[in-house]
């Protein structure tokens, strides 16, 4: 999928969404919504700390509100957190996947 404007990174957000949450989830995120899922880490490294949302309804809200910031961000973070292993290349969605990580410069007025 080419990437080339906001539309287009939407779209891709849009249409690959369960893939996009399976990815998080192949990746160790807690992706269920239960108690115990809202007791995760803010990124590599970092502790792990209850918060007042899940990280799927955080995902979730951000992409209700067209949210692009918060979401590149844990999109980058979910890559970060995949193994450094061929096998992520046959994960259904990661080569968009991919894109929607590096080509979040279509929100910046000035690459477009």
């Amino acid at each position: 999928m080419i990437i080339r404007t906001p539309r287009d990174w939407w779209n891709a957000v849009n249409q690959n969404w369960e893939y996009i949450l399976d990815i998080f989830e192949n990746a160790g995120a807690p992706m269920g919504r239960s108690e115990d899922d809202h007791w995760w880490s803010d990124g590599i490294g970092q502790d792990i700390t209850r918060h007042e949302r899940p990280l799927v309804q955080v995902l979730e809200n951000a992409k209700i509100d067209r949210d692009h910031e918060t979401l590149h961000h844990y999109f980058n973070l979910a890559w970060l957190a995949a193994p450094d292993q061929p096998s992520i290349h046959q994960w259904v969605a990661w080569d968009v996947f991919c894109d929607l990580c590096s080509e979040n410069w279509v929100f910046d007025p000035e690459q477009i």
